[in-house]
């Protein structure tokens, strides 16, 4: 593997020219994958040489053919037992769909052609439609957090990451004492790979995809890159850097290449790499704005007649997007694994308004608020696995959701019972469309400046918001655990700013009912308090200190901090 090479106590800068194209279009087998413990990826195991046997000469002829005859129909009768037998247990394999589970950053509530017909999405349409569209499902503000809350099925103010500015690097990342959703699968027999963005802990090795239950890895460890050079600018220090990986190996050879064409190349290899012995988990995890940039002039043209640049850049790139998963697609129908997949498609958080200002239409807010437009995204699911299809879903599901449900899916409930986790098996709700076990969820609670907390209970949302500095007591519990002293947020709380909605009746948050309902309020605000104990402070974003340490030579190497 060209790049570089990390092991413990060692980087070994080898950018060597390769003939990379006919690597890339190899097969990916989960061997490529292993790990030795060091940071060093095992290559590719070959495959045993075949035997040569001397034929057995018999030379009475007429002997001859009467053995081969008796053989023969012996034969035919244990060939048909054997496959039959063999079909008995492949459909009993088959019970363990495989997975493949999109999440895109970014993309809003009015990105999308069921929801705004001036966007382009028939793909995306076209597979939501025959499967389930969630129109009632929410994320959390920023991406960072929602890919931390779909691995953990935890919220992640339990975490330590609900403070994550757009931008920020995630120092520590998701906890060690805790198995994920990818090491999950893993000890279910699951072949598991991750293409694209990780941003969930770069200062130690050990929370890098490799080493969180993820067989092979390919995209970014830091934030989103340029689509293009693959490179990363830290807003802390200004430095830019490489932030392309394969495996724990920098890839610096693919420089004028798109991002996307990359990550269909490895979607490629992996999916007709992929050993059906195993059920197969596979984790995309993209940006919107990284993605598709290449293709926004591409795509363009399918949307030339709004006069808008900016709005038509936006359509274009939705379209890129929707060309991609559609790629997705036919790579799992010609590597013959479609039809046993289970697809989740989801927005990993509503549209940056900064950026595209209608993308979250009607719905107030945008990428980082815990207003409607910041948490409610659009998201379906597909596969074989649900039977009642063709609908659209009206029950409140949460990403923390699919951590109980996916593995009650695949027949292990224990999950669901959890009460550790803050997700719920949502299995019968998806699978035959029944009431959901979720009344409601908390958006998030952040006790730094500025305070703010949200949570939906039944049809109503109480906002807390507090624009003043809250200095709280904190106590050290070791292993990057650290509590809230709970007196100092409960008071600023009391005293934070207030808005009560009615989601259900005023999705758009336009009718403040605060005055004119204040028992709701009173019942919405201490199930707030109730949670505060269970608060973490948040995980420090990697410092100044620690990103130059993680530079090397031009190059974002995490595990140096």
């Amino acid at each position: 593997m060209s790049g570089i090479h990390i092991t413990a106590n060692h980087i070994d800068l080898n950018y060597v020219d390769s003939d990379h194209e006919k690597e890339l279009e190899q097969p990916l087998h989960c061997d490529e994958a292993i790990n030795n413990g060091n940071g060093v990826v095992v290559g590719i195991r070959e495959p045993p040489e075949k035997s040569h046997e001397s034929p057995m000469v018999i030379s009475d002829q007429r002997k001859l053919i009467a053995v081969t005859a008796t053989f023969s129909v012996f034969s035919l009768i244990l060939t048909i037992a054997l496959l039959l037998n063999v079909k008995s247990s492949l459909d009993a394999k088959q019970t363990q769909p495989n997975i493949v589970f999109v999440i895109v950053d970014g993309l809003g509530w009015n990105d999308v052609s069921w929801n705004n017909p001036d966007v382009q999405t028939p793909t995306l349409e076209a597979l939501g439609k025959d499967g389930v569209i969630l129109n009632h499902y929410y994320v959390q503000p920023t991406g960072t957090a929602t890919r931390a809350a779909l691995l953990t099925g935890r919220y992640p103010f339990k975490i330590g990451l609900q403070h994550i500015n757009n931008g920020d690097t995630v120092r520590d990342g998701l906890p060690r004492n805790r198995y994920i959703l990818s090491e999950l699968l893993k000890k279910l027999n699951y072949t598991t790979h991750m293409v694209g963005k990780w941003d969930l802990g770069i200062c130690h090795e050990e929370n890098t995809p490799l080493y969180r239950g993820f067989d092979s890895f390919y995209g970014h460890y830091f934030d989103s890159s340029s689509s293009f050079t693959h490179s990363f600018t830290d807003k802390v220090t200004g430095l830019n850097g490489l932030n392309l990986y394969d495996h724990t190996g920098a890839v610096g050879h693919e420089n004028g290449t798109g991002i996307n064409e990359l990550l269909l190349r490895r979607i490629h290899r992996i999916t007709h790499g992929h050993i059906a012995n195993n059920p197969l988990f596979m984790l995309i995890s993209v940006d919107l704005q990284e993605l598709s940039t290449q293709e926004s002039e591409r795509f363009n043209n399918a949307s030339s007649e709004i006069e808008n640049e900016e709005l038509r850049n936006r359509y274009g790139m939705i379209s890129g997007l929707d060309k991609f998963v559609d790629d997705v697609k036919n790579h799992l129908i010609h590597s013959g694994l479609w039809k046993d997949t289970l697809l989740v498609f989801s927005s990993a958080s509503g549209g940056d308004i900064d950026i595209a200002e209608m993308s979250n239409l009607p719905l107030k807010g945008g990428k980082g608020s815990v207003f409607e437009g910041g948490t409610r995204v659009p998201a379906f699911i597909h596969g074989r696995s649900v039977v009642k299809r063709r609908y659209t879903n009206n029950e409140i599901i949460h990403i923390t959701d699919w951590l109980p449900t996916l593995l009650s899916m695949i027949g292990e409930h224990r999950a669901a019972h959890d009460v550790s986790l803050d997700g719920v098996s949502v299995l019968d709700t998806i699978k035959h469309g029944s009431t959901s076990p979720r009344n409601g969820h908390i958006y998030n609670i952040d006790l730094e400046n500025p305070i703010i907390a949200a949570i939906r209970h039944g049809d109503y949302k109480l906002i807390e918001t507090d624009n003043s500095t809250l200095n709280v007591d904190v106590i050290d519990k070791g292993n990057h655990l650290v509590d809230y002293n709970v007196s100092k947020p409960v008071t600023a709380l009391d005293a934070s700013t207030k808005q009560l909605y009615n989601v259900k009746d005023d999705p758009k948050e336009e009718i403040d009912l605060f005055a004119s309902q204040p028992e709701k309020v009173i019942e919405l605000h201490q199930k707030l308090i109730d949670s505060l104990d269970e608060v973490r402070a948040p995980l420090p974003s990697a410092s100044e200190d620690d990103l130059n340490r993680s530079y090397y030579n031009g190059v974002w190497v995490p595990g140096r901090c």
